[in-house]
């Protein structure tokens, strides 16, 4: 084991530092205040009443998160994204979708759900857009029964087999977030 001396650590530091800041400098990545930058395509918005405005919610390549209390509908908004997103259409004149017509397969994960409550959102999306074959653009899945390690390997498979997607929605962050799944078992 080397022995090193503060001073040693110091210069380390100030190299590795030092070669990161130059690498960095004129980065293809920099940001800078003398630029403007093509806006991003919104893929979902939700209409504002008292602005008489569409609110974007979400854009092409970004990743947008939906927090909120328990029990506060938030399975429920995203019944209503999926089925604007599958559909086209602006439902219940609140949120609309923008995207290209032969790109909406939509991978929904639920974690948190039981089979029975991802069924009956599964209905909701349904009826929402009046489809017979809702099966060939939405591809539900109910993991709660699993581990959280199993659940990281299947999303990972299921993820690479769907062509075409556009949105990956997953229901409680915080099952991702640590090693306890949602259901109180330590894994």
């Amino acid at each position: 084991m080397e022995t090193l001396h503060l001073d040693d650590i110091s210069l380390r530091i100030d190299k590795d530092f030092e070669y990161q800041f130059k690498d960095y400098t004129n980065s293809k990545f920099r940001v800078l205040s003398t630029e403007f930058y093509e806006k991003p395509n919104p893929i979902i918005e939700i209409y504002d009443q008292d602005k008489d405005y569409w609110d974007i919610l979400a854009t092409l390549g970004n990743i947008s998160t939906i927090k909120g209390k328990a029990k506060s509908r938030k399975s429920t908004l995203l019944s209503l994204i999926v089925a604007s997103a599958i559909s086209g259409e602006v439902i219940e004149g609140k949120i609309r979708s923008n995207l290209l017509k032969n790109k909406q397969n939509i991978l929904y994960i639920d974690t948190e759900q039981q089979l029975h409550h991802v069924s009956f959102n599964l209905h909701r999306v349904k009826t929402l857009t009046n489809s017979t074959d809702i099966d060939g653009s939405l591809y539900m899945y109910c993991l709660r029964p699993l581990s959280p390690k199993e659940r990281n390997i299947l999303r990972l498979s299921d993820y690479t087999s769907i062509e075409d997607d556009n949105f990956l929605f997953i229901i409680n962050q915080s099952d991702f977030e640590n090693a306890e799944d949602c259901n109180g078992n330590c894994e």
